[in-house]
């Protein structure tokens, strides 16, 4: 299977390695070029904690004319970049090329539909981490959970193509003929951890454990689940236990919109927290604490 990872900052990198192991041919495409050209010198570093660190071999690009066509195309850019993203892939995209989007968000799966047939599209979710600490060089990582499936249509033979091939890579994979109500339960950490630790500093591990944190989270995660509920949306027995448990699987984690708020770069906030605020206006359901944090993190940028 012919693969391009889309985005290797932590989560891509950290995919584009596994994968790198097995017999797919993966090329990770990047426009950071001091990170691509560590990667195509050094390979992918994965520093452990305690035991000798790993180099992977991988192929990196940042000219996406120099990349043949992909049979499956893994987004991983900021959901800011989605549209920008998607244009230089074309490069690379045809009608027989399949997307699994792997990012924070509501609205991914539709604007991927606009590039290639909603037949093509697959999303999921993932509770691995990691953290790219220089160029080419990866630390805390966490391989995990991964969940994928067909979001307009059913699954098919080559969705258990992509998940036979994430297991060789070391994930933990389930085909889910649900994703959406995964992307929704995935995205209470977004909706979550990321806005709390963006504003205070935290790790993901202090976030729920912190009593006036954690009830914070309890707030957001509420109103998440009206929302949801609302529009359709299964959320298992205790969401806000579900949240408690990933965090605490790599308690030193350090989430991708603090780094962007501590970098100055712009973050997710208006795809997670800014979308959900809109659809819990057009159910007519108050979500104070959603909106006010909302707003909060916007005003830090």
């Amino acid at each position: 299977m012919r693969i391009v990872v889309v985005g290797s900052g932590s989560m891509g990198s950290l995919f584009g390695a596994h994968l790198s192991r097995t017999d797919a041919e993966v090329v990770c495409y990047d426009v950071d070029q001091d990170h691509v050209d560590a990667m195509n010198r050094d390979g992918l570093v994965i520093e452990s904690n305690g035991g000798p660190d790993e180099r992977v071999p991988v192929t990196a690009t940042t000219d996406p004319t120099t990349i043949d066509s992909a049979d499956l195309v893994i987004l991983f850019v900021k959901s800011i970049h989605t549209v920008d993203a998607l244009e230089s892939a074309t490069a690379f995209l045809t009608e027989e090329t399949d997307v699994l989007t792997l990012q924070n968000g509501f609205r991914n799966p539709h604007v991927i539909a606009e590039y290639v047939p909603e037949s093509n599209v697959i999303v999921g979710t993932t509770t691995a981490s990691a953290e790219l600490v220089g160029p080419g060089t990866l630390a805390n990582t966490d391989p995990d959970v991964v969940t994928i499936g067909r979001y307009f249509d059913e699954n098919d033979a080559f969705v258990e193509d992509v998940s036979a091939l994430l297991e060789r890579a070391g994930f933990d994979v389930s085909v889910s003929a649900s994703i959406r109500d995964d992307v929704w339960e995935k995205l209470l950490i977004n909706l979550t951890l990321n806005p709390i630790t963006a504003l205070t500093g935290m790790r993901v591990g202090e976030a729920v454990t912190d009593p006036e944190s954690r009830e914070l989270i309890e707030a957001l995660v509420e109103e998440t689940v009206r929302v949801g509920r609302a529009r359709g949306v299964t959320f298992r027995d205790d969401p806000v236990e579900y949240v408690v448990t990933v965090a605490k699987r790599n308690p030193e984690h350090k989430t991708s919109m603090r780094h962007d708020v501590e970098a100055g770069n712009p973050t997710e906030i208006d795809h997670l927290s800014g979308a959900l605020v809109e659809y819990a206006r057009d159910e007519g359901i108050a979500v104070p604490h959603q909106r006010t944090i909302s707003t909060l993190v916007s005003l830090r940028e």
